[in-house]
């Protein structure tokens, strides 16, 4: 149920072999299981269009820098840029940059969506009524290839 690209990404890379949406027509299931069967992974055509829509190619790298991902996480945690960058010893515009390019790498559009991927990688009990109940390591960083 989870339509975050940056979650789904983060699930492939740490092993998922296949994925499928609860919108997603019947006979999907069945291909799945062939693909698992053959040892190929799966993704349903749902979550596929839902990757490629959130797969930015201006992005650099699909994966934050450690200074983005600290600034991230202390966003997610409370803290007003101003906050983040008298902490960081850095500009407001600095800080404010890193944060909108961190978001960008991981396919987030707006503070919600922040907020939900922190509650899941976190493992959080504050989730979205969608919310299945997976998380992963932010340490999951591997490129992915969704042509299957």
């Amino acid at each position: 149920m989870n339509a975050m690209p940056a979650v789904l990404h983060q699930l492939i890379q740490s092993g998922a072999n296949a994925l499928l949406h609860k919108s997603d027509e019947i006979p999907e299931i069945s291909k799945a299981i062939r693909h698992l069967g053959n040892n190929t992974p799966y993704i349903g055509p749902s979550f596929r269009a839902l990757l490629m829509q959130g797969v930015d190619p201006q992005a650099k790298s699909g994966i934050p820098s450690p200074r983005e991902t600290e600034v991230l996480r202390l966003y997610a945690a409370g803290n007003s840029l101003r906050e983040i960058s008298e902490r960081l010893s850095k500009s407001v515009k600095t800080v404010s940059l890193q944060k909108t390019a961190a978001m960008k790498k991981l396919g987030l559009r707006n503070d919600i969506e922040l907020g939900r991927y922190y509650a899941t990688v976190s493992g959080d009990s504050v989730q979205p009524p969608e919310h299945v109940g997976w998380f992963l390591s932010a340490e999951a960083t591997d490129a992915v290839d969704f042509t299957h």
